[in-house]
C-alpha cells in the first residue's frame, strides 16, 4: 500500500476512535445523570400495562433460562448465598430499546433485528418467547454501541419507560414482589474451579454441607497437578466441568425456581390490583 494510502487509512482510524470515544463518554454521563423520574403508584403502574397480557407458565419457565444466560454472571455474581438482588415485572416496553437521540430526548422502539450484545433478541422473538417480562440488576457489565442514536441497556435500572421515553420507577409493592437473589451459580460458566472454590456455604434445599463437600473435592481433584487435564482446569474462569456441573444442577434448578416465584408474585400484585 502507498505511503499516503496508508497515512490516509490511520488518520481516518484515529477520527473513528475519536469520535468512538467521544459518544461514549457523552452516553456514559447522561446515563448518569438520568435517574428515574418520579416512582409510579401501583394504580399508575397497573394502567400502563393496559392492555398487556400476563406470561404464561412456558413464558415465565423460558424467561428464567433467558436470565440465567442473558450474562456472564458467573464473572459478576457472588458465588455464596445469598447472592445479589435481581427484581422481575412485567415492561408494556419489554424487548424494545431506549435510545438516546443527539438532543438529548429519549425515545422507544421496536428492535427489528438482534442488537450488540447477544441477550439483545428482536422484540417479536423476545415477546413471543418471555410475553412482557423484564428484569433489572445492578450486577454485570453495561454493553452499548456508541453511535448515534445511543441504545441503553436496560436490565441496569429498575424502572420502566414511558410512552415519551422517560424513565419511571417501580412501585414499592412490584419491588418487594418481584425481588429473588442470585448467585454466580445461576449460569452454567459456574462450574469451574475459579468459581466453586469460593464457596463456603450450600443451601439445605440443594445438598447443603454434603454437597458442599463434594464439590471441594472435586475442585481439589481437577487441581492436582497429576492431573492430566489439571493446566485447563487451574484459573480457567468459564470452563464448565461435567462433574461439577452436575453437582451444582439443583441449586441452578432451586435459583430458577426462585424466579418463577417471583414473578408468580409479581402476577398476584397486578391481578389484584386490576380486580379493585
Amino acid at each position: 500500500m502507498p505511503i499516503w494510502s496508508r497515512l490516509k487509512s490511520v488518520l481516518e482510524d484515529l477520527r473513528d476512535r475519536r469520535e468512538f470515544s467521544r459518544i461514549s463518554r457523552i452516553a456514559e454521563t447522561y446515563a448518569e445523570s438520568q435517574p428515574p423520574g418520579a416512582t409510579l403508584t401501583l394504580e399508575q403502574y397497573v394502567t400502563r400495562l393496559s392492555g398487556v397480557q400476563l406470561p404464561t407458565t412456558k413464558q415465565e419457565l423460558q424467561f428464567a433460562d433467558f436470565v440465567s444466560q442473558a450474562h456472564s454472571w458467573y464473572k459478576h455474581l457472588p458465588a455464596n448465598p445469598p447472592g445479589d438482588p435481581f427484581y422481575f415485572y412485567l415492561d408494556k416496553y419489554a424487548g424494545c430499546d431506549r435510545l438516546l437521540k443527539r438532543d438529548g430526548t429519549a425515545v422507544v422502539v421496536e428492535r427489528t433485528e438482534p442488537g450488540f450484545h447477544y441477550s439483545d433478541l428482536p422484540t417479536q422473538e423476545y415477546r413471543r418467547r418471555f410475553g412482557h417480562l423484564a428484569y433489572s440488576c445492578e450486577s454485570g457489565t453495561a454493553v452499548f454501541v456508541p453511535t448515534w442514536p445511543v441504545s441503553y441497556p436496560r436490565d441496569k435500572v429498575v424502572a420502566v419507560p414511558g410512552d415519551d421515553g422517560k424513565m419511571f420507577g417501580l412501585p414499592a409493592e412490584i419491588l418487594a414482589a418481584g425481588e429473588t437473589r442470585l448467585t454466580a451459580v445461576i449460569h452454567p460458566g459456574g462450574a469451574c474451579c475459579t468459581v466453586c472454590e469460593r464457596l463456603k456455604s450450600w443451601p439445605e434445599e440443594s445438598g447443603g454441607q454434603i454437597v458442599l463437600e463434594k464439590i471441594a473435592a472435586r475442585c481439589r481433584e481437577m487441581q492436582d497437578p497429576t492431573n492430566p487435564d489439571w493446566k485447563k482446569h487451574t484459573g480457567s474462569i468459564g470452563y464448565s466441568d461435567p462433574r461439577l456441573d452436575e453437582l451444582l444442577a439443583p441449586e441452578r434448578q432451586r435459583q430458577k425456581d426462585e424466579i418463577v416465584r417471583a414473578i408468580d408474585r409479581v402476577c398476584a400484585v397486578i391481578s389484584r390490583q386490576t380486580r379493585h
